[in-house]
């Protein structure tokens, strides 16, 4: 049953790729943007990002396979979302989307922009897979647009609450985009065989380009970046 909840919302796709990275900036945020933060401050904003940052990549993921239901199936690709009625995910979607709102409104009902850049981060999100839109089948659009609602947009939520200089919002903004693009043509490799099964034109089915190079390349750029990072002079109070 574990396995399946798990198959279900991709977690083993996502977790290890995303919440780590995520969570450790905003480690970074609380430390240092913030030295006065309190103990209980510190926990209800370590809650709130996890719990959001979960549902948020899960809706994604979800609403991935969902949108893709039927070009999987006819590319051979057996997921467990197959055997869940559509009605059923989509309840799930729904519930995973509002589960976010409330969280924005409970913990931070005096800054309702929280909610809005909430609300617009699921919308880009959607709109890399969603019918009559479908970004992902836009080449370098679509890979640009997945890393940043996938990355930037999340993140964009924590800035509004943790005030940092600009050089290090724009580091930051840097490290989370390009580790986007990374695994966005990580996916797009591992599913390209599959993707010209059913037509779906993708950057990698459709550009013969050295991806492989520059994953490797992105790779060091992040590297070089969080050591910048990790000396600490960036994350210093605003003004």
């Amino acid at each position: 049953m574990l396995k399946k909840i798990i198959n279900y919302y991709r977690i083993d796709e996502w977790y290890s790729s995303k919440i780590p990275l995520a969570m450790a900036m905003l480690l970074y945020a609380c430390r240092d943007a913030d030295p006065t933060l309190s103990d209980q401050q510190f926990l209800s904003s370590f809650l709130f990002f996890f719990l959001f940052w979960v549902c948020f990549f899960a809706f994604n993921y979800l609403f991935n396979d969902y949108a893709d239901l039927e070009k999987d199936r006819k590319a051979g690709k057996v997921k467990v979302i197959q055997s869940v009625p559509p009605k059923v995910t989509l309840l799930n979607l729904c519930l995973l989307l509002i589960i976010s709102i409330v969280l924005c409104l409970v913990f931070f009902l005096d800054r309702p922009l929280v909610a809005v850049v909430a609300v617009f981060s699921y919308l880009l999100g959607m709109a890399y897979s969603a019918k009559g839109i479908r970004l992902k089948e836009c080449g370098v659009i679509g890979v640009i647009e997945c890393s940043f609602a996938q990355r930037n947009t999340p993140i964009l939520i924590l800035l509004v609450m943790v005030p940092v200089k600009p050089i290090a919002a724009i580091c930051w903004m840097c490290i989370v985009f390009i580790n986007g693009l990374r695994y966005i043509l990580v996916h797009q490799l591992l599913d390209k065989e599959n993707d010209k099964k059913v037509g779906i034109q993708t950057l990698v089915t459709s550009h013969d380009l050295p991806y492989k190079q520059l994953i490797v390349i992105f790779w060091v750029i992040e590297l070089v970046l969080l050591v910048v990072l990790f000396k600490g002079t960036l994350f210093t109070a605003a003004g």
